[in-house]
């Protein structure tokens, strides 16, 4: 990773091993790669803007190599054996950022794009074949955060995420029927809506410490992910503190 002598223009790039923090790759076969890079210009009085982009490349795997059998037939369990995961199939985020301000308010705002293997999307193993229909599914999402900075105490935070799906893994119908405890869902399954809303006091800043609280309140609705296929409505509620020395 480095910057320019300025700082405006800031590049990085990082390879992550596919096999969760274990060196070597002892039996994953692959590797992930996160890219990233932004560029500050200046807007007159309101200040330096950011905008920049970004992408995560990487394969996953779709079947264990190992299996272990646990009891004795007919109750005999077989499990995958945890870190042997083979038959790796791609995916990939990407998408791009900005950062405004305008005298106390600042604004991130983010877009991004998600594509998954037609093998990732419906859970298939790479040595088997796909289910008739299959797809790649693919979606979209975006962010937009404020930060209203009252003084440098007291910051008011709002945040609203969203998610849509593009194209489904499977063929959806949607004329067919509520079957034997699930439902065929609709073209906008998985589509996923949050609202946040807080704000952060530090009731004490210096250069050796800083105390501050943080608090949010959270609505998310996910479509057509209830057992009954209906809309899922969450809301939650973070009182906490941060120390930092």
């Amino acid at each position: 990773m480095g910057h320019s002598k300025n700082d405006r223009t800031r590049l990085s790039a990082a390879e992550l091993s596919a096999n969760d923090g274990q060196p070597g790759l002892p039996t994953s076969r692959g590797y992930n790669g996160f890219f990233a890079a932004s560029q500050a210009f200046g807007a007159g009085s309101l200040g330096v803007q950011r905008i920049g982009g970004f992408a995560y490349i990487g394969q996953a795997p779709t079947y264990f190599q190992y299996t272990q059998t646990a009891g004795t037939p007919p109750n005999a369990t077989t499990t995958g054996i945890t870190g042997t995961g083979v038959g790796n199939k791609g995916y990939y985020r990407a998408g791009f950022i900005g950062m405004w301000y305008i005298k106390k308010l600042d604004l991130t705002t983010i877009y991004f794009h998600g594509w998954d293997s037609a093998f990732l999307g419906t859970g298939t193993p790479a040595n088997a074949a796909l289910p008739m229909g299959a797809k790649a599914p693919t979606w979209n999402g975006g962010l937009i955060e404020t930060h209203y900075n009252f003084n440098p105490q007291f910051i008011l935070i709002n945040r609203l995420e969203t998610v849509r799906m593009s194209r489904q893994a499977l063929t959806i119908d949607p004329t067919m029927p509520f079957i034997a405890g699930t439902s065929v869902p609709s073209s906008n399954f998985g589509d996923t809506d949050v609202a946040t809303t807080g704000f952060r006091y530090y009731p004490f800043i210096s250069s050796r410490a800083g105390f501050a609280f943080h608090n949010e309140f959270s609505i998310l609705r996910q479509r057509g992910v209830s057992s009954t296929g209906l809309d899922q409505t969450n809301s939650s509620l973070l009182f906490g503190f941060d120390f930092a020395f």
